[in-house]
């Protein structure tokens, strides 16, 4: 009896292309998801500059944050065991309405003891550098304790407010939304 015959396996050595499509632009990092896009690009700009001057990666811990985030971080230290993190009630802070980041510096255990390649201080270094970019930092927040103006340095922070008030940021957001807030600081920093 004759053997059947074995079929030869087929073997497939390339499999069939597929097109990628790639998209047309990259999609936001999350950092700047919610932020006013002005003020994005000036963050971009500011990174930009610190690395090349101070040469340091930045990330963004925290930018958009919302009435129930800035809540929970008004709690701690009051209601809520923990350090106080925030002296701005639910409602009036700049992170709130997309015009304010969190920083530090990547890949560090330790960010308030770094310092810049010529010895500075970093993050009074990064101030300077926030200033330059007509923007605000936190190194300059104060508050009011027993009748006296007080520094509460918040090196992290950075906005942009065009010179308003937190009110009166508060009251165009209540009145008219987040977009008509966003003009109006542009138009306060001159933004076209």
């Amino acid at each position: 009896m004759a053997r059947p015959k074995k079929e030869k396996p087929i073997i497939i050595d390339k499999a069939p292309k597929e097109k990628i499509v790639k998209p047309k632009t990259e999609p936001k990092p999350t950092w700047q998801k919610g932020l006013a896009p002005f003020f994005v690009k000036k963050i971009e700009k500011l990174f930009a500059d610190v690395k090349k001057k101070l040469n340091k990666d930045l990330s963004v811990s925290e930018g958009l944050r919302d009435s129930a985030i800035q809540a929970e971080r008004y709690a701690l230290g009051r209601t809520v065991e923990g350090k106080i993190v925030t002296y701005a009630r639910p409602t009036f802070s700049i992170h709130e309405y997309g015009l304010a980041i969190d920083v530090f510096v990547a890949g560090t255990n330790d960010p308030y003891l770094e310092k810049t390649p010529n010895g500075e201080d970093f993050w009074i270094a990064f101030a300077k550098l926030v200033r330059e970019h007509g923007l605000v930092t936190g190194a300059d927040f104060t508050r009011v304790v027993n009748g006296k103006v007080v520094p509460f340095l918040d090196y992290v922070h950075v906005q942009m407010d065009g010179g308003l008030s937190i009110h009166d940021i508060r009251n165009e957001f209540l009145k008219n939304g987040m977009k008509s807030v966003w003009e109006m600081v542009k138009k306060k920093e001159g933004i076209a």
